[in-house]
């Protein structure tokens, strides 16, 4: 899923950062994004030109750090299991904790969640990462 959704922000014009410790997934992800994005100029769905700005707005790091920090949008994209879940956010709290906009609230996102989180109890930000960091 996170792939898609990577793929979706840097066609969309947003500064994109996909993110995991596996130095392969992380190749396979690029790749995988690559492969849709000449999938739709091949369909004529996408401009070679687009696809092309979209190739130089995807960036891969193994840094969750590096890629929450400035971030104005994290989605996270880990397997529906608890326990990753709840190390992501934490993880993210810690990274929050030296934003500039401490204000920021979380988010998050869930096709069939398995889970459900209690709303935070002070403000904070993000929902995680895994997939993409967006700026505008």
């Amino acid at each position: 899923m996170g792939r898609g959704i990577a793929h979706v922000a840097a066609l969309g014009g947003y500064a994109t950062l996909l993110q995991d410790s596996s130095r392969d997934q992380l190749e396979n992800a690029t790749n995988q994004v690559s492969a849709i994005l000449e999938k739709g100029v091949a369909t004529g769905r996408v401009s070679e030109g687009d696809a092309l700005d979209a190739r130089k707005r995807l960036r891969a790091v193994s840094s969750l750090e590096e890629a929450a920090r400035g971030a104005d949008l994290v989605i996270e994209a880990v397997p529906e299991r608890i326990e990753l879940k709840l190390e992501l956010f934490a993880q993210l709290d810690r990274v929050a904790a030296g934003a500039r906009d401490p204000g920021l609230e979380h988010g998050r996102r869930s096709a069939s969640p398995s889970w459900r989180p209690r709303p935070a109890a002070r403000r904070s930000w993000w929902d995680s990462t895994s997939s993409i960091r967006c700026t505008a």
